[in-house]
């Protein structure tokens, strides 16, 4: 049957776009690798996957669905298309799937990657499923998830994850929710995100005396900090290989044991300090030293004057090659002290100004940020998950943010 008989038969009123799609699935047969099925608008309805070529989606590898206009059965019939997804993202969707969503995710051969976005309730299920792909799973992360009633236990078994990322996740009952990580699951993180989560310190401790050597890269807001003061002095006694580290720091006292302990970090690449904006010009000469040789990304939202920045930068002897700073905080003198740095060191590329607390207006002249672009490259941007680390110093809604 040709493309064009089949979409006639398969709906009189199929719309173009819903037409080519189809046409496009006719002609790719079974090479697929991708496929994105979410609806969140009432006044659509998506087409049912079983009406399209038997093996159309038999290879699909990454499946995006979710939403909460998806129609009663979608899931039903991913499952039954889809047996080969290794990366699976699920944003939000009506409770009446959760059944289905988890015989999907037990479902599939060999899921590597799992992802929940915005699920306000009627986790268990779908955390209970991990279990079952106890083999292959690598990674888990959740955002905006709703966890009443929920535990860590589907995680059990699931030796070989590397990842574990948590943001912004509500409804924890601490002690039953950490508790299987402390009792009963063996596997040794690469990666670890903790970011406005209500955390067990002893759970977290024992992630990471586990993950010891393994453990490269660290992402730990207030919150943490706030359970656990002596994260730092944990982190430095038990994993030396952290190449990368963001971390929210409340006081200069912190700074300076965070760099006490950077140094012994041999193959620390990126190190992210958020703070409350904190002045450090008395002490940031000194911690220069302290700096690992390895450092090639600094991204600091302190509170820098051009003069301590210079001789930071000077008694540094890592080759930092993209340093980020405070967008509110820079003049004319800060993008002199950088423009000298990259012309005298060589190593620097790039210079972002982050707006982390503000958008205030520009404190540079023309002039001056035209010479600083013949020698760098000068970006501005807002990482997506400083407005957690905001939220969670200020204690705001996070909804404001986005």
């Amino acid at each position: 049957m040709s493309v064009v008989s089949w979409l006639d038969n398969y709906h009189s009123d199929v719309n173009f776009i819903v037409r080519s799609f189809i046409g496009t699935v006719i002609r790719k047969g079974g090479n697929i690798k991708t496929l994105k099925w979410f609806n969140n608008d009432k006044s659509k309805e998506l087409p049912n996957i079983l009406r399209f070529p038997g093996k159309a989606f038999s290879r699909v590898e990454y499946l995006y669905c979710g939403g909460l206009s998806t129609n009663y059965g979608t899931y039903q019939q991913l499952l039954k298309a889809c047996k080969n997804i290794t990366n699976l993202e699920i944003h939000s969707y009506q409770k009446s799937d959760e059944r289905n969503l988890a015989t999907l995710i037990r479902s599939q051969n060999n899921l590597r990657h799992i992802a929940c976005h915005s699920i306000s309730g009627g986790t268990w299920r779908l955390t209970a499923a991990l279990r079952s792909q106890a083999r292959s799973l690598r990674s888990v992360k959740f955002v905006k998830v709703n966890f009443t009633d929920v535990s860590l236990k589907g995680l059990i078994g699931c030796d070989n994850v590397e990842t574990l990322e948590i943001f912004d996740c509500s409804g924890i009952d601490i002690e039953k929710f950490w508790e299987p990580i402390i009792e009963r699951s063996e596997f040794r993180l690469k990666r670890l995100c903790l970011v406005r989560v209500s955390i067990l310190p002893v759970a977290i401790e024992k992630i990471m005396v586990r993950a010891n050597e393994k453990l490269e890269e660290v992402t730990i807001d207030r919150r943490v900090m706030d359970e656990m003061p002596y994260f730092l002095e944990m982190l430095s006694n038990n994993c030396p290989n952290i190449s990368y580290l963001k971390i929210f720091l409340r006081d200069i006292g912190e700074i300076q044991l965070l760099f006490s302990c950077a140094i012994t970090w041999s193959k620390l690449k990126t190190l992210v300090i958020r703070t409350s904006y904190v002045n450090v010009d008395e002490v940031l000469p000194s911690l220069a030293k302290f700096v690992p040789i390895s450092l090639r990304l600094l991204d600091i939202n302190m509170k820098i004057s051009p003069k301590p920045l210079e001789s930071f930068l000077e008694d540094c002897e890592a080759p930092i090659m993209k340093l980020t700073l405070d967008r509110d905080s820079i003049t004319n003198e800060h993008l002199k002290v950088l423009t000298k740095y990259a012309l005298e060191k060589k190593s620097l590329k790039s210079v972002v100004f982050a707006h982390t607390y503000g958008w205030g207006g520009s404190r540079i002249s023309e002039e001056v940020e035209n010479r600083a672009k013949e020698v760098f490259e000068l970006d501005e941007s807002t990482e997506l998950d400083d407005f957690f680390f905001l939220c969670a110093d200020n204690n705001d809604n996070l909804s404001e943010w986005w």
